[in-house]
């Protein structure tokens, strides 16, 4: 494990961690800083055996784009199983980095079990089946219209746990016919959100916001 909390660095056998402390304004770091600190590491890293990637930064946004297409870069390469990226809390007028789709197909995808996006562009091609092996999935405060994500999970047939809150753009949601292993829904505090669909036996569903009408099927 790689770690980076405030102005220390700690190192585990094969969990990278990366994380801003906005608890104390005496570690505050800014984006140049912790984008330069990130890329040394990887540097020195030989890239085998990190089975989870996570990178927790508030500002990142598009701008910052050639710094963490090369972090996923890095996280296909090392085979990670667990991507996380959370950058809530957007700055005003900043775009959400557009996460790179195009980078996996059904072998560089193949080892990711769990994914969780904070914050970020999903505008994926409208075909992709790179991730046949997901089973947990979780998006905040995420970029994705309605028929965007139910192409995005038709795509992800194992899925036991799918987890979705604080998307603006999301009007209705569909869970599709393939998502049999589907167990565990949450849905939270989407303000557009009008309807929910479900085809699947969930053993649990969580849902926080407006009244909304829930069809099964």
């Amino acid at each position: 494990m790689f770690g980076v909390h405030a102005q220390t660095w700690s190192f585990l056998s094969n969990h990278w961690f990366i994380k801003k402390d906005l608890g104390d304004p005496r570690f505050s770091i800014s984006e140049y800083i912790f984008i330069q600190r990130v890329d040394a590491v990887l540097k020195q890293h030989s890239g085998i055996g990190v089975e989870k990637m996570e990178v927790d930064f508030s500002p990142l946004h598009n701008e910052h784009t050639e710094h963490i297409d090369g972090w996923v870069k890095f996280a296909i390469a090392s085979k990670t199983k667990q991507l996380i990226f959370d950058f809530v809390v957007q700055r005003p007028g900043k775009e959400p980095y557009s996460f790179p789709f195009q980078f996996f197909d059904t072998t560089s995808g193949s080892h990711l079990q769990s994914i969780k996006l904070g914050s970020v562009s999903l505008k994926q091609p409208a075909r992709i089946n790179a991730f046949l092996n997901l089973k947990k999935l979780e998006l905040v405060d995420v970029n994705i219209t309605s028929d965007e994500l139910k192409v995005m999970l038709s795509n992800c047939n194992v899925l036991g746990f799918f987890g979705i809150s604080c998307c603006r753009m999301l009007t209705s949601l569909h869970i599709p016919h393939p998502l049999g292993h589907l167990k565990h829904l949450q849905v939270r505090h989407c303000i557009l959100l009008q309807d929910i669909e479900l085809n699947v036996g969930l053993i649990t569903f969580e849902y926080e916001g407006p009244l909304i009408h829930l069809s099964t099927s």
